[in-house]
């Protein structure tokens, strides 16, 4: 699979129903040629549910005029973050666990 289309159409990057750090910074150029929130002018416009203004039933309506940081954009090095963070809860989970079962486990003097 190219490099290029990965994603198979995914869509999942024009969907943010999180926080406003994933979803993609206009450049002060780009700002005039999109619609964007009243709120964060350098944000892309969104719908009530969160997803890009120009998010269509089959994926994105500019796509081969997108943003650059659309285009930019790689799910796949956020996943690895998203998984960097996991394992580390998970180890300190861990981690927690085994020092509460050491200080729970009778001392032998000697």
């Amino acid at each position: 699979m190219s490099e290029e289309n990965y994603c198979q159409g995914c869509t999942t990057c024009c969907a943010w129903h999180h926080e406003d750090e994933a979803q993609p910074v206009l450049e002060p150029e780009e700002m005039s040629f999109f619609k964007t929130r009243t709120d964060r002018p350098e944000m892309l416009a969104t719908k009530e549910n969160g997803d890009c203004y120009y998010l269509g039933p089959h994926g994105c309506t500019i796509h081969d005029t997108r943003p650059i940081s659309c285009r930019q954009f790689d799910c796949r090095e956020l996943l690895t973050e998203v998984m960097k963070d996991k394992r580390n809860v998970y180890m300190r989970v861990l981690m927690e666990a085994v020092r509460l079962k050491l200080e729970a486990t009778p001392k032998i003097i000697v």
